[in-house]
């Protein structure tokens, strides 16, 4: 199953939303309501309520343009998570996409719930970027 979030302007350059994404010490600004949160630069492990012990891993870094994380639970098989940046006059373009593989069955189910995800961690990460770039 595939999904993308909406494109979005973020009032910042592509360098530094990519340095932000790449530390993985920053993600946990990104995600709402985790706890037993770990991270080095490269990965980090949480959990969430009603979806357990998560590890996320920075699989693949595109300077400026794309970041790419493999994100590991219990009941999901594979989950990608791509972020693609692209300068544009005074800030990025961005926008996320990701693939999970689930048995069909189970896609139908959660695929609501991805897509909210999906666009709501769009979103947190152009607020964190665009305060970050302010102060």
């Amino acid at each position: 199953m595939d999904l993308s979030s909406n494109e979005i302007h973020i009032q910042a350059k592509d360098e530094v939303i990519f340095q932000m994404l790449t530390n993985c010490n920053n993600f946990h600004q990104y995600v709402p309501e985790i706890s037993n949160w770990t991270s080095t630069e490269d990965s980090c492990s949480f959990s969430i309520q009603g979806v357990g012990n998560v590890a996320m891993d920075i699989v693949e870094k595109k300077a400026f343009s794309s970041i790419v994380y493999n994100i590991k639970n219990e009941q999901i098989k594979s989950l990608m998570i791509s972020f693609h940046i692209k300068e544009n006059g005074d800030g990025s373009l961005f926008y996320g996409q990701s693939t999970v593989e689930v048995p069909f069955f189970v896609a139908q189910m959660i695929k609501p719930s991805l897509q909210k995800f999906l666009d709501m961690l769009v979103e947190r990460i152009k607020t964190a970027v665009e305060s970050k770039t302010c102060s």
